[in-house]
């Protein structure tokens, strides 16, 4: 069998759709190539959280064989999403040209992503109460039932100077630490973040702070500043 068509909702074309080889267990791939990311919201997607973007450009493939027709869902696909230069408000929270990259697998409602050595997302500017800029990270995932997220190369600059982290792992677990570098952070900017204590600070402040989880609360051992 070989089907090549288009598919489109409401007039906005949402890619091609190419299915091959045998009737029993054909080849079955989806992909787009720069979809504006205001065409799809404009389509009233029910999202968990609000968005609303002025610019935005997506590219995805999901391919896939299946197997067996009747068993539709544990077929295991696999995924790539590339979204550039995305800026707009997230949760009322102004991001500035968002890059992403990600492959992944899907089967059975699971969601696994494949690890890359690279930087895989980046923000020019999060436009917080304390702005962040060139923010970057390596970052890879699993969706079943509960996200787990594992980071590293975590990179900022915020408060005048700048911050780093070698590795995250989320949900925090039992005895897991996370070593917070700080570089130039600018005191003035930090303190000016609780306008109710009344102090005034000059200079700049440098070190790591390790911090670690204990299975209910938070500490810092053997930081240094």
């Amino acid at each position: 069998i070989r089907i090549n068509t288009t598919s489109q909702v409401d007039g906005i074309g949402l890619g091609y759709i190419d299915i091959s080889g045998s009737v029993l267990s054909p080849k079955v791939t989806v992909s787009a190539s720069k979809l504006q990311l205001t065409d799809l919201l404009s389509l009233n997607i029910q999202l968990p959280t609000k968005i609303e973007l002025i610019d935005g450009l997506l590219d995805y493939s999901i391919s896939g064989q299946l197997i067996n027709l009747g068993d539709f869902g544990n077929t295991p696909f696999d995924v790539s999403i590339e979204v550039t230069s995305a800026s707009g408000e997230v949760d009322g929270i102004w991001l500035q040209d968002l890059n992403w990259q990600q492959n992944l697998t899907l089967q059975a409602s699971k969601i696994t992503t494949k690890h890359d050595s690279d930087e895989n997302l980046s923000v020019q500017l999060i436009d917080t109460s304390s702005p962040i800029s060139n923010f970057s990270i390596n970052a890879s995932w699993t969706f079943n039932k509960t996200f787990e997220l594992s980071a590293s190369n975590l990179k900022a600059d915020v408060l005048g100077g700048s911050i780093y982290l070698p590795e995250l792992k989320w949900p925090f677990k039992q005895d897991h630490s996370v070593n917070v570098h700080l570089k130039s952070i600018d005191l003035k900017q930090l303190l000016a973040l609780d306008k109710k204590q009344g102090i005034v600070v000059t200079g700049n402040i440098s070190g790591q702070i390790p911090i670690v989880f204990d299975g209910e609360r938070f500490s810092i051992e053997n930081g240094e500043l």
